[in-house]
């Protein structure tokens, strides 16, 4: 057969990331549904869910355009875009023909066509990812410099822009969307439309056979063409008595979105061609005991004979399941060797050749779901119904979605909107998923009708394509279909029995639109469709990229824990059951699916057996969690005088249930799990019921991903912020003692802490593991009440702070002789500085660092800034001095209330962030990012996690960060952490001990004034020397700059986006099997040197001798020995960096593990290149000897610099390897 040349259709290929953007040595450039919580009852919790949904998101866009006049059925397909049916568009073709000049007269035509010129795109796809849009950078698209854009347009697209704005930037991003979107004609589409009409004819000239009994022609099948018939299971038995034959078909017609014109221009051009099989084929009783499926399915053997034998081997058939149901096998065609030399991994087109029968073969009175057309089941058959339903509807469906698409002109529009947000959840319309285009599509067309039952909310046809994709989600989001069915047209039915999963039922055509969904995936659905009408709810924030743009389908960013069961023939309904009941409340949902991705079918060849159902697919449980209830250590059954319900609770749990008096008198059955040892909770929970119901071995096979992130922390295998209760304890006793005290000159206004320790945050808890020695005091900020007394000079207040801290110890001392304190100084060269601090140190071995607060100093500073007689070199000095101010005395007691709320809110979120700053730690990045600027970008996963709820785990936690990081384009875009936001501001603004704290306060930020105030400071400093990062928070940083300001550098942030970026690739590469210690080794390589300390004088070396040196000592013992005040503040490896940074910070960016402390690293400047020599260089220099040209020339001496950073090291360095 001649094939037409394919040619290959060229997509804009979308440049790599600049080579900044790589780390390739230093560079100056960049390139739930609230969950049916079963604590509470599930109505209560759909009346909360459906009134918030309700609010603010269809009422807000009620205004609808006015309704024009409709055109001609003909007027409005002719006015059509692109060409569905234009399956012979070539020169020689005139424009204005329809289907049946293309295809013939036998195919009968559903849409009238013109032809239209193909135009251009720019577009790429990324199948695991994202995607990827024109102008889009997060994946490697460039984007016009912010500088050659207005100021007012950037903040009118910004993803901060607010109000009205906001609104019109959405509307133009969906216009965007749509435009890259919607169906073109071009090169592969023509390609496809040639190999389809060869097909038709080749369908046409295949010759009807003989009737012959079914084992005997399905021997012949195979012998004549080597073709194995693919029956469904249970295969024809010898007993089977009626015959097949193939027959010429009564109609050939392309459906599908192809037809109907709403298919994606990202996908792959499928073609969908239904073949019709004569009624002359069937029997009266054929819709009983798979007989039509045996039919079917030998006559799908015989069009892929005929179409297999007219190729001439030119085509390569193979056969797939259709959507996954093994009951519906199809064909698929495509061309053959079309991947081979392509830079594409997906074929360029294929055509799906599907069996149907006419819709009027079987009456619907006899496939309802409630009916059993298996004879041999004793229950209804309505998956086996719908299936068969299905299959002989597929034209009806066609034209009656056509019509509505006919009734409205933005239907197409909407159809597009649903196939991009089902495409980035991973739903499709198979088995594993349920709830496809078709489904969508087909729900779009209901709702369109106007004698939909009572209650059920109707598409007006006026609305554009937006308000009708969000009115659509809105209804499958606010109706729980799995209690509240909805029956359309239906009356006239018996309401079938079953109610095992969702019902939306079509008695026009006799079925049930979500048949494929089971009560797992069903919920899985529901909630993602609430959480985007949430998102879409939420005024703050742009959720264009979170609705369209970002693939949010991943296992590990989605779920807060994901279990593998090992192959084998599991019963989907018993396992989610099972893990149902067990899990109860300390789960907001449980999703049981395959390993394998939606959407993915797999196909096998034309004389292979048919694929065992189960065989090498893992079954795959995603879980999140509750965090109020996850690690509950109690469960509470039922009472001992219900013996029924006590006899069931046993039943199920077996002997780990145990009869118990609680403190209220009652005897009840419980559970009693341990918080201790190396599995969590829900991991005992699904191991115990597991081995109980579905036995041993299956446990042994399963994996359970999720707790091996918390555990990389101390103490964070429990959510929550339970190992830090000892310092906040120690605190509050901190407080109480200074308050308690007699004799202090001014009275105590507040007491605020200001450390991480303090917050939650620090990567180990104080005082954790075996070592009751702590190395680094909590800081802490004491604030006294105003007196006239204080100075007006700012050397005055420090020597008077001083007096004051002098003061303090005497009493503290008195008070209590076991508590130690020492008076320290610091920031001796730094102009106007805190110079002085007072550390407390406790028996316990808690110790806090104490500084004091005079709200005076900052009147001070501001009114010798606006002096106009300063100098350049003391108006810098006193702006660092007021920053510094700034940031102790009033950004981080403001930060840390946040962050303690938040904690408190959130219980993953403490892990998280200490999760985070290991991470950084390890990249060696710790020197360069502040620790609140880090609790900053992971508390934005929690405060604005769309699209997906907040995690309840560290897991997703950490993973989603490093995917925000990896996309943050933050030349051109600011980071605004919102406290405020989702209830957070009526969080109490009260310190430890309740008095109010007005500096606490977390007022709401405008986004639209962040955004202008974002575009200033990029016009000010284009070249990023000063502000890299703009991140803002509503508590502690709302100027953008508290925390980046001069650091990190870009160089630092390029680092840090591109270990984001391998990160993410290495989650979505590896999926549930990626081993967590992968993210956190060492990438050292790129460095132009490592100098390697001493494990006796780093952090991790000096912890682990600590805890050694506890092992096996007597209680008395380790009494007597007491705290080593010297050991607090103690660190060697930091003060060694801090004077490197000193002396050869001009000359060498280092990097440092602030965690182990057993790594510094180096990059060269790109300042000290070779160039003319000068007097008083920052580095040293020496000649370059060679040619004459270059006389006068100097390098800088890296080998002198590294000797003598050998001999200020010392005996701390190991070794210095040099790289470059």
């Amino acid at each position: 057969m001649p094939l037409p040349a394919r040619k290959k259709r060229k997509l804009a290929v979308t440049p790599a990331d600049d080579d900044e953007n790589d780390w390739s040595g230093y560079s100056s450039d960049q390139d739930q549904d609230v969950h049916e919580n079963q604590s509470r009852t599930e109505d209560e919790s759909e009346v909360e869910e459906d009134s918030e949904i309700l609010l603010g998101t269809i009422a807000n866009e009620n205004g609808r355009e006015d309704e024009e006049e409709e055109d001609d059925e003909e007027d409005l397909l002719a006015e059509d875009d692109g060409s569905a049916e234009d399956f012979g568009i070539n020169d020689e073709l005139e424009d204005g023909f329809t289907t049946e000049d293309a295809l013939g007269d036998d195919m009968e035509p559903v849409v009238q066509v013109e032809k239209k010129p193909d135009k251009p795109r720019n577009r790429e796809v990324n199948g695991t990812q994202n995607l990827t849009l024109r102008g889009d950078s997060r994946n490697g698209n460039t984007r016009k410099d912010a500088a050659s854009k207005g100021p007012e347009k950037r903040a009118s697209i910004s993803m901060y822009s607010a109000g009205r704005t906001r609104s019109n930037g959405l509307k133009l991003q969906i216009e965007e969307l749509l435009d890259e979107i919607r169906p073109s004609h071009g090169e592969r589409e023509i390609a496809a439309e040639q190999t389809l009409r060869f097909l038709k004819a080749s369908i046409e000239s295949i010759p009807e056979t003989d009737p012959l009994p079914i084992l005997e022609a399905e021997e012949q099948m195979m012998k004549s063409h080597h073709i194995r018939v693919p029956f469904p299971d249970p295969r024809p038995t010898e007993g089977t008595q009626y015959k097949l034959q193939y027959a010429k078909p009564t109609n050939l017609n392309v459906i599908g979105s192809y037809a109907l014109k709403t298919r994606s221009a990202l996908d792959e051009v499928v073609i969908d061609l239904m073949v019709e099989m004569p009624s002359s084929l069937f029997q009266e009783k054929d819709y009983l005991d798979y007989r039509y499926f045996y039919r079917r399915a030998y006559y799908l053997s015989c069009l892929a004979a005929g179409m297999l034998e007219a190729s001439n081997g030119d085509l390569m058939l193979s056969f797939q399941y259709f959507h996954g149901n093994s009951l519906l096998p199809i064909v698929v065609v495509k061309p053959k060797n079309q991947n081979e030399g392509s830079d594409h991994s997906q074929p360029e087109y294929s055509i799906q050749v599907i069996p149907s029968a006419p819709n009027n073969l079987f009456p619907m009175s006899k496939t309802t779901p409630n009916k059993k057309c298996i004879r041999n089941d004793k229950e209804p058959t309505p998956f086996y119904n719908a299936s068969l339903r299905l299959d002989i509807m597929i034209l009806p469906y066609l034209k009656f979605v056509h019509s509505m698409s006919a009734k409205s002109d933005s239907f197409k529009d909407a159809c597009l909107l649903g196939r991009i947000w089902l495409r980035q959840r991973g739903f499709g319309s198979s088995l594993s998923g349920g709830f496809g285009n078709f489904e969508w599509v087909t729900v779009m067309a209901l709702l369109l009708q106007t004698d939909l039952p009572r209650g059920v909310t109707k598409l007006s046809p006026g609305f554009d394509g937006f308000q009708m994709f969000k009115a659509t989600l809105q209804f499958l989001a606010s109706r729980n279909l799995h209690k509240q069915p909805l029956w359309y047209q239906s009356e006239g039915f018996a309401t079938p029995s079953y109610n095992d999963g969702p019902v939306l039922f079509d008695g026009i055509r006799g079925i049930n639109i979500l048949y494929k969904m089971t009560a797992s995936s069903y919920r899985v659905f529901r909630h993602e469709a609430r959480t985007s009408i949430k998102m879409f709810s939420d005024t703050k924030h742009d959720p264009f990229e979170a609705s369209f743009i970002i693939r949010s389908d991943v296992p590990l960013l989605r779920y807060d824990a994901v279990v593998r069961f090992p192959p084998g023939n599991y019963i989907y309904e018993r396992v989610y059951s099972i893990l149902s009941r067990g899990l109860g409340d300390r789960m907001s949902l449980i999703h049981v699916d395959t390993s394998s991705r939606v959407g993915i079918v797999p196909q096998w060849s034309l004389e292979s057996a048919t694929p065992a159902s189960h065989s090498n697919i893992y079954v795959q449980v995603g879980l999140m969690f509750n965090g109020s209830n996850v690690n509950r250590l109690v469960d509470h059954g039922p009472l001992a005088e219900e013996p029924d319900e006590s006899a069931k609770f046993r039943q199920f749990w077996g002997d780990k249930a145990e009869l118990r008096r609680f403190k209220d008198g009652s005897i009840r059955e419980s559970l009693v799990w341990t918080g201790k040892g190396y599995a969590s909770i829900p991991e005992q929970i699904i191991e115990h019921v597991v081995t109980r119901h579905l036995g041993a071995e299956v446990a042994r096979g399963m994996s359970f991903r999720g707790s091996q992130y918390g555990r990389m922390v101390s103490g964070g295998e429990m959510q929550g912020t339970s190992s830090f209760q000892a310092a906040m304890l120690a605190f509050e006793t901190l407080e109480k003692d200074i308050r308690a005290l007699d004799g202090l000159p001014l009275e105590i206004r507040q007491i605020m802490a200001t450390d991480c320790q303090l917050r939650f945050s620090s990567i180990d808890p104080p005082l954790h593991g075996l070592s009751k020695q702590m190395t680094t005091p909590t800081d802490v900020v004491i604030q006294f009440e105003g007196s006239g007394r204080w100075p007006d000079d700012l050397e005055a207040i420090q020597r008077v702070k001083i007096a004051f801290l002098l003061k303090l110890s005497s009493l503290i001392s008195t008070s209590n002789s076991s508590i130690k304190t020492r008076l320290g100084l610091e920031n001796a060269q730094q102009a106007h500085f805190n110079r002085s601090f007072l550390d407390v140190i406790y028996p316990t071995g808690m110790s806090f660092r104490i500084r004091i607060h005079h709200d005076r100093e900052q009147h001070l500073l501001e009114t010798q800034l606006k002096s106009p007689h300063l100098i350049q070199k003391d108006k810098e000095a006193l702006g660092r001095a007021l920053a510094h101010y700034k940031r102790t005395f009033l950004r981080l007691p403001a930060h840390t209330q946040a962050i303690q709320i938040a904690c408190t809110r959130f219980p993953a979120l403490s892990p998280t962030i200490r999760l985070a700053k290991k991470w950084f730690a390890t990249h060696l990045l710790s020197p360069h990012l502040s620790e609140p600027l880090i609790e900053l970008l992971v508390a934005r996963t929690f405060l604005h996690p769309w699209p997906w709820e907040a995690p309840a785990s560290a897991m997703p936690g950490l993973l989603r960060t490093l995917f925000f990081l990896s996309r943050w384009d933050w030349r051109h875009e600011p980071l605004l952490v919102d406290f405020s936001s989702r209830s957070s501001s009526s969080a109490a603004t009260t310190s430890s001990s309740g008095s109010e704290n007005p500096t606490m306060a977390a007022p709401s930020i405008d986004p639209a004034t962040l955004a202008t105030r974002f575009d200033a400071w990029r016009r000010i400093d284009p070249a990023l020397h000063r502000v890299v990062l703009f991140v803002a928070s509503s508590s502690g940083a709302p100027d953008g700059t508290e925390w980046t300001e001069f650091r990190p550098a870009k160089v630092v942030a390029a680092r840090m986006t591109s270990l984001a970026r391998a990160a993410t690739e290495r989650v979505l590469a590896d999926g549930v099997d990626l081993v967590p210690e992968r993210l956190f080794a060492h990438a050292l390589r790129e460095y132009d040197f490592v100098i390697r300390m001493r494990e006796a004088v780093t952090q991790a070396g000096r912890r682990r001798k600590r805890e050694k040196g506890g092992e096996g000592r007597f209680k008395n013992l380790e009494v007597q020995r007491g705290v080593d005040v010297d050991a607090v503040r103690f660190d060697p490896v930091g003060a060694f960096l801090g004077e490197l940074e000193e002396v050869y910070g001009d000359a060498v960016v280092f990097f440092y593990d602030g965690y182990r402390g057993d790594v510094i690293a180096g990059l060269w400047s790109p300042h000290t290149a070779r160039r003319k020599w000068k007097v008083h260089l920052d580095y040293s220099s020496m000649p370059v000897v060679g040619a004459s040209e270059d006389a006068g020339e100097v390098d800088i001496n890296k080998e002198a610099i590294l000797g003598e950073i050998a001999r200020l090291g010392g005996d701390m360095i190991e070794k210095i390897e040099i790289n470059k």
